[in-house]
């Protein structure tokens, strides 16, 4: 009896050693992640048109919205041409704030008909068109949306999206030379919307 209450002890202590060497060590899964969110794009649209314009001297104002108004003696000509305030197009992440950079940051433009002559345009402030970045579905490759492509792509990628518009004056001294001016002809002021996440 006396050999089997030792051989007893023993294995509860056996036992009792065994169950501290199992707890000596824990293993768990980790976990890392990411979300690589859209790059953030500008595209520009139309224009800031101020059309066709009969005058001594004076100025036009298009809006952002694209009304015009007109000051001194500038009028419209008889074949009025179009109006129309600029227009950009931001793509990027759903629901992303951005900031707005402009160059030349006064927004001063020089425009001219490239032959020596030229006018000053000022730009007005954009005016966002919708709220922050909403929600724009593109098809990859040649999909339909709810659809796969012959390459199996499927309309997967989501972007947010947001148009502003740009008006703005333009300044017609006396004895202005006759002409299609632009800041985009040569001696004209380079114009530049860049945007960035805040």
């Amino acid at each position: 009896m006396k050999k089997l209450t030792i051989s007893l002890i023993a294995l509860a202590v056996c036992a009792l050693c065994g169950t501290s060497a199992a707890q000596t060590s824990s293993k768990e899964t980790g976990h890392a992640s990411a979300k690589i969110i859209s790059k953030i794009k500008i595209k520009k649209g139309c224009g800031l048109d101020f059309g066709n314009v009969l005058t001594d001297s004076g100025t036009v104002h298009i809006t952002g919205s694209g009304s015009e108004s007109y000051t001194g003696s500038a009028r419209p000509g008889s074949q009025p041409g179009n109006h129309t305030s600029a227009e950009f197009l931001v793509t990027g992440e759903p629901g992303f704030a951005y900031a707005l950079q402009r160059s030349p940051g006064d927004g001063i433009l020089r425009i001219t008909d490239g032959s020596g002559h030229q006018a000053t345009a000022k730009l007005d402030a954009a005016i966002p068109v919708s709220g922050t970045l909403g929600t724009l579905s593109t098809p990859a490759g040649n999909a339909k949306a709810g659809e796969e492509d012959e390459h199996g792509n499927s309309d997967s990628r989501i972007e947010g999206s947001q148009v502003f518009t740009v008006g703005g004056v333009i300044s017609i001294p006396s004895g202005q030379h006759s002409g299609s001016y632009s800041n985009v002809n040569t001696g004209g002021t380079p114009w530049f919307e860049t945007v960035s996440y805040n």
